[in-house]
């Protein structure tokens, strides 16, 4: 099924798990770090990946907009947010890496960066979860 900008955007208006962040000049909503908005204005859609560009909000890759027309909300929000993790998984090996030869020893850094990844692996078996559940729903509705 191939889903329009506006479709999608219905799509996360009526996610129950959606986050509502409107402000004056646009209707938003937000899950797992992907943010959709409507310019009110213009009425324009567009959508951030709130997990890259640092402080500023970036728009997701051209081929991320694939994603989103392909699959719809829910489906390209947990491939973008699987995908956001992993990344901070490799950071976070990274710095616990460099941490382990570091002298003197930071232990309290070290616990805290060792947590973080935890968390951030729980995370990522939640969304799997949540991902493989709505593919085999999927998968089901389309041999119907």
């Amino acid at each position: 099924m191939s889903y329009s900008l506006n479709d999608i955007f219905q799509e996360a208006l009526a996610d129950r798990l959606s986050a509502i962040v409107d402000s004056y000049t646009y209707e938003a909503r937000l899950l797992y770090g992907i943010k959709i908005i409507r310019d009110h204005n213009t009425q324009a859609i567009t959508i951030y990946n709130i997990h890259i560009g640092g402080d500023l909000y970036k728009e997701i890759a051209p081929k991320d907009y694939k994603l989103f027309k392909s699959g719809g909300w829910r489906y390209a929000v947990y491939i973008l947010s699987l995908s956001n993790c992993r990344a901070k998984i490799v950071r976070l090996n990274k710095s616990i890496e460099s941490e382990r030869v570091r002298e003197p020893k930071r232990f309290k850094y070290m616990e805290g960066i060792i947590r973080q990844r935890e968390k951030t692996d729980a995370r990522i078996r939640k969304i799997q979860r949540k991902f493989n559940l709505i593919k085999s729903i999927s998968h089901d509705t389309s041999q119907d």
